[in-house]
């Protein structure tokens, strides 16, 4: 769980014993998607992920790469999912990923949380590397296609 509360330590000068942190004085939220999720979709069909967490907002984004790739990193692999806005609420947002395209195969889902990190522009979630957290797995379920099959009689 990405909320902790938030303890100030009693004015002891060392600060090193749990007693000397006597009460809570704010709480502290980690925006960004619960991690871990297992997602769903079938070739050729609409996709919508649907990403449970913390503080989610309209202008987070998704970001779906090869499996283990890890997230925030340069991707060099495009799924060819979309990564519009998510509709629903700070704690769910469904993401239109677009016709699930790519052959059926397990894909690495990574998150940006309205995150601007150090690239060349100043806009979130436009770049790789704000793309900071791994959301889940998306398995892609049907038949790969273009294939041949023979009947024997």
């Amino acid at each position: 769980k990405d909320v902790w509360g938030v303890i100030p330590a009693v004015d002891s000068g060392i600060c090193d014993d749990d007693v000397e942190y006597s009460h809570a004085a704010a709480t502290l939220v980690v925006p960004g998607a619960a991690s871990g999720e297992l997602y769903r979709c079938h070739k050729g069909s609409s996709c919508v992920i649907t990403v449970t967490g913390w503080s989610l907002k309209e202008s987070d984004r998704i970001r779906v790469l090869a499996l283990g790739t890890p997230c925030g990193t340069t991707a060099s692999f495009d799924a060819g999912f979309l990564s519009g806005p998510g509709t629903g609420s700070a704690t769910s947002r469904a993401f239109q990923a677009g016709l699930a395209l790519a052959p059926p195969a397990s894909f690495t889902v990574c998150y940006c949380a309205t995150y601007d990190g150090d690239d060349d522009d100043s806009l979130a979630c436009t770049s790789d590397t704000e793309f900071t957290h791994e959301a889940g797995t998306l398995v892609v379920r049907g038949v790969a296609g273009a294939a041949t099959y023979y009947c024997v009689k």
